[in-house]
């Protein structure tokens, strides 16, 4: 009976798991929790409005094991975690199709364990983006750094430009002040 699935508000739960003592930092729960206003089971009053009556306790009386932390909705496949206010969505840690695993650092239950520059430095996938990034950035850099119709020493030219318009970069005309 510990892991039977249960209905609660017209929807089947499987008990998933407790969490694992990695697992159990309550600021690493909190970045993978998420408010789901589609499943709609929250507190009257709420921050979104409650599809059917939620309530912690009362979740619990109806699941089948008392201790789990997490719970599989059998309709739409998710993990979930009862919380005070609501049955919140848990983001499990899966390897996304777009996560890079080419530089070796990923862990299962962490993702990605390098930094964003140390991704930038080591990840052959990440090292691209910042390449292009970084060519970006010189780009800028470069232009900024050419005079403009801001630094003219020309105080009545033809081809100044009105307040709001775009100035001349590089211009032929440009004499210093």
């Amino acid at each position: 009976m510990k892991n039977q699935i249960f209905e609660y508000g017209g929807f089947h739960f499987i008990p998933e798991r407790k969490f694992t003592a990695q697992e159990k930092d309550f600021f690493k729960i909190s970045r993978q929790q998420r408010i789901d206003c589609s499943l709609g089971f929250c507190v009257p009053g709420y921050i979104y409005e409650s599809k059917y009556d939620y309530s912690y306790e009362s979740f619990y009386e109806a699941a089948t094991n008392k201790d789990c932390d997490l719970f599989r909705c059998v309709e739409n496949g998710k993990l979930y975690l009862p919380c005070e206010n609501d049955l919140q969505e848990y983001i499990e840690n899966k390897r996304r199709k777009n996560e890079c695993l080419d530089c070796g650092c990923y862990d299962e239950t962490e993702g990605c364990v390098l930094t964003s520059t140390e991704k930038q430095e080591n990840c052959p996938k990440c090292s691209e983006s910042s390449v292009l990034l970084s060519d970006y950035k010189d780009f800028f850099k470069d232009i900024t750094a050419l005079h403009d119709c801001n630094d003219c020493g020309i105080s009545k030219c033809k081809f100044a430009p009105e307040p709001g318009q775009m100035v001349r970069i590089n211009c032929p005309l440009w004499v210093e002040k």
